[in-house]
């Protein structure tokens, strides 16, 4: 988060949010995940890859919360 807040682009701040929260739904942290990708949106941050990653992870954790 201090590399982010530290005199970076907007557009490069949430590029780089962006792929931390794809890279954490990769791994199975959702909860990160969804932190950072909301990060990247909240930035200005939203491209088709961003998107799509958000779909599936909203699928995913709807899921979870269903299968309790």
């Amino acid at each position: 988060n201090t590399f982010i807040e530290n005199d970076l682009s907007d557009e490069f701040a949430g590029e780089v949010t962006a792929k931390l929260g794809e890279s954490f739904y990769l791994l199975g942290e959702y909860t990160n995940s969804l932190l950072y990708l909301n990060q990247a949106i909240e930035i200005g941050f939203l491209d088709i890859n961003v998107s799509r990653v958000y779909e599936k992870l909203i699928k995913k954790i709807q899921i979870k919360i269903y299968s309790f």
